[in-house]
């Protein structure tokens, strides 16, 4: 695996599948990896973007001490359609370009303009502010910790966009996962 700590932005390309440890970005922090992910964490002091064609699956899963895998000041972009399995974020954004998506994310979170050819599972622990999600004929699974909200407000005020376009869509609104004063 790698092991990267760097002082600004930073961007790792790798042509054949790749395991990441532990890397640590004060900037942006850009991946890009032809095949499969295997994801240690990612700490970016801005965003993080990750394009890959495989599979990105969290590596620290199975530990006693699961470690968050990407925590980003910023937004968390993946792209490439490739598929994304069990995932934890801490992350203020997101936007998705993948097949089947599981993520689970802490903190209030905005959902931008995404496409996923598979699956949508994602579990966030505050509120949820959504542009659009593309998954036709597939299923998505929203839980949000708070208020899952619109923030498609046409110019002239009237809201005309669809927020989510899929198969099936089931929303769930978690109490027990708000923080109590």
């Amino acid at each position: 695996g790698m092991t990267v700590d760097s002082g600004g932005d930073l961007a790792i390309v790798s042509g054949t599948g790749a395991t990441l440890d532990d890397i640590m970005a004060t900037g942006d922090a850009d991946i890009t990896v032809d095949g499969d992910l295997l994801l240690g964490s990612v700490d970016s002091g801005g965003d993080v973007t990750i394009d890959l064609t495989g599979i990105m699956t969290d590596s620290n899963d199975t530990t006693l001490t699961d470690v968050t895998n990407v925590t980003a000041v910023g937004t968390l972009s993946i792209l490439g359609g490739g598929s994304v399995v069990s995932l934890e974020t801490a992350v203020s954004g997101l936007m998705l370009e993948t097949a089947a998506t599981e993520i689970d994310n802490t903190g209030n979170l905005t959902i931008m303009d995404s496409t996923v050819t598979g699956l949508l599972d994602i579990v966030n622990t505050g509120t949820i502010a959504l542009e659009s999600i593309i998954a036709s004929g597939q299923v998505v699974n929203l839980t949000a910790g708070g208020a899952i909200t619109d923030i498609n407000a046409d110019a002239a005020g009237a809201d005309t966009t669809v927020n989510v376009t899929a198969a099936t869509l089931n929303i769930a609104l978690e109490s027990s996962s708000r923080p109590v004063d």
